[in-house]
């Protein structure tokens, strides 16, 4: 990393497209915390990059003196705390991870009132995802840190780099650097005795190219939903995701990918309604689609990797998701009954406009029945829907049957009926079943319960 920390602090370094500060700091921040930054090295970058943030920032005059220095050099601030979270800089942190460390040091304040609540030290299991040999170790005895560091035999837990702590600390502080110039954290740490909390969630500690590496490849596969659908999973996931790495880097709107892929699925319905003047075009209009399905989670995916997620994108991407499934299923019935135009019947023609709608109207009910779900219930319907959850209807699959589907229409224009068949099955299929699970006793008692609190 010495090539990468010549110029600037670690804490700038980008994981993702975005510094690991900032990173952190958006977080904190939407979990509700209120951050103070200790900055020595090079500080000037560090206030830079949190310019217009709501944030405190406070110099440490003399970095030749310890981490733990770091830690003194906030007491101003701090001192009528009842506890307070310490991190270090150039740690990386999921939200899961922070939002574990919040709740936690909140029944921590909370007791506050009853007795003066310990210290603590986060800290998690070995994970195959650490390098373990670079990584600082924990000793514990009787629940409290007994020896901490990277080099202590019989250690019983890996250090995570935070740290739940109480004013007291600034006592343990001053009298160890009344005794000498340079103390390390882990002195602090030892002394205080610090109980043990452990939180098994993603963090990273960035000291290697390879731990840099590593981290990004670890948000990268945070961005796999639990409610994707069977191809997004399996499929267009693998792909979006080796893009939104490759994007993260550059400075583009996730709102321009959303537009992006909803251009791509105009251009797909436009293939699809040309069959008469460019060859192959039920294909090219099918691998359109599927790319634009691929587009679609890269939008998403940015969003979140570069913590830019927004109110307004979400429903933005929601929106063009509908004009786009219109645009392409309205194309795919003047397909099935234009290779008919000549001998298309009137019972012919009404099947398809009724398949059409049948289709139309499921697609449209997937969608509106998960947006409606957790705007009532405030949950993922996707939670509750069991082995309905494998009924393909959701967006990613809907396409990829229209992808397959169209392949074989080359052929014979009855698999476009067919695409119309199994999406108006599906998708009104998956419909009744969140009926029959909005419907079920224990969401009842879920929605009670919320409704009181």
């Amino acid at each position: 990393m010495q090539n990468l920390t010549a110029e600037k602090p670690k804490p700038s370094i980008k994981v993702c497209g975005v510094p690991i500060l900032l990173r952190n700091f958006l977080i904190l921040k939407k979990l509700g915390f209120d951050v103070a930054v200790v900055a020595g090295y090079k500080s000037e970058i560090i206030k830079e990059l949190l310019k217009g943030e709501e944030v405190e920032f406070v110099h440490n005059d003399n970095i030749d003196r310890g981490n733990a220095y770091s830690v003194l050099c906030a007491e101003k601030i701090l001192k009528n705390e009842n506890v307070f979270v310490v991190l270090m800089g150039d740690h990386i942190f999921s939200e899961e991870f922070l939002t574990a460390v919040r709740d936690f040091a909140l029944s921590e304040e909370s007791s506050a009132a009853a007795h003066s609540p310990r210290m603590t030290a986060i800290v998690c299991d070995s994970d195959a995802a650490l390098d373990i040999e670079e990584a600082t170790k924990i000793r514990t005895e009787d629940g409290s840190v007994a020896d901490i560091g990277k080099n202590i035999p019989d250690w019983t837990y890996i250090d995570t780099g935070a740290f739940i702590c109480t004013p007291h600390v600034f006592n343990i502080l001053e009298r160890a650097f009344s005794k000498k110039e340079k103390v390390e954290w882990s002195e602090i740490v030892r002394e205080a005795r610090m109980k043990t909390h452990k939180i098994n969630a993603f963090w990273a500690d960035i000291d290697t190219v390879e731990d840099l590496k590593n981290a990004e490849n670890e948000i990268l596969k945070s961005l796999v939903k639990p409610e994707d659908g069977i191809i997004s999973k399996y499929l267009n996931r693998k792909i979006s995701l080796r893009i939104s790495k490759w994007l993260c880097s550059y400075d583009i709107s996730p709102n321009v990918i959303t537009s992006i892929s909803f251009i791509l699925s105009i251009i797909s319905a436009f293939f699809f309604m040309s069959h008469a003047f460019i060859p192959y075009s039920y294909v090219m209009g099918g691998i359109i689609a599927q790319i634009s399905s691929v587009i679609d989670g890269v939008d998403g995916e940015i969003a979140r990797l570069k913590m830019r997620t927004t109110g307004f994108g979400g429903f933005y991407d929601s929106v063009l998701d509908r004009y786009a499934d219109v645009f392409i299923l309205s194309a795919i019935l003047f397909a099935a009954s234009y290779h008919f135009t000549h001998h298309l019947s009137h019972h012919e023609m009404l099947i398809n406009i009724s398949l059409f709608i049948a289709a139309l109207t499921g697609a449209s009910l997937v969608s509106y029945t998960a947006s409606k779900f957790g705007e009532i219930y405030r949950d993922k319907i996707e939670k509750h829907e069991g082995i309905f959850r494998f009924i393909p209807a959701k967006r990613d699959e809907r396409i990829f049957i229209i992808f397959v589907c169209a392949i074989f229409a080359e052929f014979n224009t009855v698999f476009f009926r067919i695409a119309f068949i199994a999406i108006a099955v599906s998708t009104n299929l998956r419909t009744l079943c969140r009926l029959f699970v909005a419907r079920s006793e224990k969401l009842g008692r879920l929605q009670k319960q919320r409704h009181e609190i």
